[in-house]
């Protein structure tokens, strides 16, 4: 992980891989690998917001 800002309440399940310039928001929950240069809301849903 480069460059990942990972808000508070955020829950990582697993062994997951999170790309370069990603964003997980307050709260979200991360189950699946997250690509590289999004915004992650709720229970992995993306926002390709760069």
């Amino acid at each position: 992980m480069k460059d990942v800002v990972i808000g508070i309440n955020s829950v990582i399940v697993g062994s997951v891989v999170i790309g370069e310039n990603t964003i997980v928001r307050i709260g979200a929950i991360v189950t699946k690998d997250i690509e590289a240069q999004v915004t992650v809301v709720g229970n992995n849903k993306l926002l390709k917001s760069f």
